[in-house]
């Protein structure tokens, strides 16, 4: 099913989802999602994307689908939005950010801040931790409780420190990738560099540990000096929207500019 909707890349599946799920009924303004009694629906949907992204299935949801009901549906839609948020993380992130219904974002978000994104970010965060990345020239340190990661890549008498943000609404927010260190590095290359790791890790499908593994590898064959190797490559995962021809231009335009 989420390969059918990868594949047709059409926000219509998703919002049909959303017709099943009252979400404008869970906001309650002030309020933690422990603090709160749900709606008998909007419960069923919650708790069943919180199960669906941690089992990586909806057969759960199918299951018991029969005979047919409200909050049945709602619960299948829940699972639904909640594997794709796990799978599609890039295409999920796209729909979200046409919405032009300022209601109907802020209850998409909502949502997923309560009941999807803690999960997300732990097995992210986790994934990163359980890595191998680590050698000679490159380090990674995970901070739980800024839900943030620290990359280190340094060689002979450069080096710079990348720091990965995940927001508290991940994945429909994009992660903040941020230089907080750089030593022996041009400014044009520093920007280079985070505009490398920004498409990472914002525009793939998939685990953020395989995008920095991907990145830190084309770091390695611009040391070594292999010619473009942080050009952005789509080898990594389909994404939702590919990245728009000028932007590939640009990038290009840059590393051709910077000598290795």
């Amino acid at each position: 099913m989420v390969q059918y909707v990868q594949d047709s890349a059409n926000s219509v599946i998703l919002d049909c989802l959303l017709q099943h799920i009252p979400l404008e009924l869970c906001m309650v303004p002030g309020s933690r999602r422990k603090d709160i009694e749900l709606p008998a629906t909007v419960f069923k949907a919650a708790t069943a994307a919180t199960r669906a992204i941690r089992t990586r299935s909806v057969l759960f949801c199918i299951e018991s689908l029969w005979p047919v009901g409200t909050e049945k549906m709602a619960s299948l839609a829940g699972g639904i939005f909640g594997l794709m948020l796990h799978i599609l993380p890039a295409y999920v992130r796209g729909w979200f950010s046409d919405i032009r219904n300022r209601s109907t974002s802020s209850a998409v978000e909502s949502f997923t801040k309560a009941w999807c994104s803690p999960t997300l970010i732990t097995n992210e965060l986790s994934q990163i931790k359980k890595g191998s990345f680590a050698d000679d020239n490159f380090s990674i340190s995970v901070r739980k409780s800024a839900n943030e990661v620290v990359a280190t890549y340094s060689k002979d008498e450069t080096g710079i420190d990348l720091v990965i943000r995940l927001p508290p609404s991940y994945p429909l927010r994009p992660v903040d990738v941020d230089c907080t260190r750089s030593l022996g590095i041009s400014e044009l290359k520093q920007r280079k560099w985070l505009m490398s790791m920004k498409s990472f890790v914002c525009n793939q499908n998939g685990a953020l540990a395989e995008a920095i593994r991907i990145w830190k590898s084309n770091f390695d064959k611009e040391f070594e000096g292999t010619p473009g190797a942080l050009c952005v490559t789509r080898r990594y995962g389909p994404v939702y929207g590919e990245l728009k021809p000028e932007i590939f231009a640009m990038m290009d335009e840059h590393i051709h500019k910077i000598k290795p």
